[in-house]
């Protein structure tokens, strides 16, 4: 168990260091679908001080967005943790779907930026009910070797979301087990894919051809995940060396050592966004009927979204709400005392008639 952590932790140091960013966004909603978002971010001195080009965000805040900055911090309680805040940006639309088709970013951080937001309401007499659903698409990004090969798809909703629905029940002991499991599941595919990346970089140079059998046969001789090895091109290189019993694969890697590196940086990209943490809050005008969301607060609902949980599949953020119609309530009020006036009149009409 030991030696498995060793490589869990090299894996999450990487993380770790890598640009990564919290942000919080409150999503304000009113009875007639009307939206006021907000974005808080941390911005340097120069942004502060009115430099655009020092832009904190990950999509475009130079039109239509309200920007608000404070000369100190804001300390907010960020899932445990206290994160500071010292801009925010706002903009108003009259649909929550606007916010996707027009937000401007790059590529690389649209699945953060723009989620597919949807707001349709049903209406029921005395109450209309409203059906939030929020879409945080999957990572962009390719690997040559797929996670469905390593984990079923409930093993990787419990490792990336956790699914307490159905692993609610156990105890610490018996989830360890479990997810110790499926932490060696994870690594191995984590360890494979930056094998296989490594071994196109070098390939890519030296336009050698290595079969499967034989990148089976080096994997498994010279690559130790649960020792945390290196699995850098360099790394590879040398044990593609001792494997041919050749000197050729270190000494071409010597001579391309910044383009194959640069290469692999991009293919192994994923890991810079990775680490970006959105707190995404629903605030709605009436009474919470049903949310995923972990954490429900009178009329708000709080998720949690970062690269791990959209690494292997879509993020779905749903709430279902519904309003009192009080216009419903007064009518239907009004109709019933002119209904009871009515036969009121009707029956002291009928014994005065009788008097007579």
């Amino acid at each position: 168990m030991k030696i498995v952590k060793i490589a869990v932790i090299a894996f999450f140091a990487t993380i770790m260091v890598s640009c990564g960013t919290n942000y919080r966004v409150v999503t304000t909603l009113d009875r007639d679908g009307n939206v006021i978002r907000e974005v808080y971010a941390k911005a340097d001195s120069a942004f502060i001080a009115g430099d655009l080009s020092h832009n904190p965000y990950l999509f475009d805040i130079s039109s239509g967005w309200d920007i608000i900055r404070f000369d100190s911090v804001m300390k907010y309680n960020f899932f445990g943790d206290e994160e500071s805040f010292n801009v925010i940006v706002s903009k108003k639309a009259s649909s929550i779907d606007i916010f996707s088709k027009e937000v401007i970013c790059d590529k690389d951080n649209r699945e953060f930026a723009a989620p597919e937001e949807t707001l349709t309401k049903k209406f029921k007499w005395f109450y209309t009910n409203y059906a939030f659903t929020g879409v945080y698409k999957r990572l962009n990004y390719n690997v040559p070797v797929s996670i469905d090969k390593y984990m079923s798809p409930e093993e990787q909703k419990l490792w990336t979301r956790g699914d307490f629905n159905t692993y609610g029940v156990m105890n610490g002991i018996e989830m360890n087990d479990i997810l110790s499991e499926i932490e060696g599941k994870f690594m191995d595919w984590y360890f494979r894919n930056c094998f296989e990346i490594s071994l196109n970089c070098i390939g890519n140079l030296t336009n050698d051809i290595i079969t499967e059998t034989d990148k089976d046969k080096i994997y498994k001789q010279f690559i130790d995940r649960k020792q945390g090895d290196d699995i850098s091109p360099k790394k590879v290189c040398k044990a593609l060396d001792s494997y041919y019993k050749t000197t050729r694969f270190t000494e071409s890697y010597k001579k391309n050592e910044q383009i194959i590196d640069q290469e692999f940086e991009e293919e192994t990209s994923v890991v810079n966004v990775v680490n970006n943490t959105i707190c995404y809050e629903l605030i709605v005008p009436g009474r919470i009927l049903s949310a995923n969301s972990p954490i429900i607060d009178s009329n708000t609902m709080i998720w949690k979204v970062n690269g791990i949980r959209i690494l292997f599949d879509d993020y779905t953020l749903t709430a279902e709400y519904r309003v009192a119609n009080r216009w419903a309530f007064i009518l239907s009020g009004l109709i019933l005392i002119t209904a009871i006036v009515s036969v009121a009149l009707l029956s002291m009409g009928k014994i005065t008639a009788e008097i007579n």
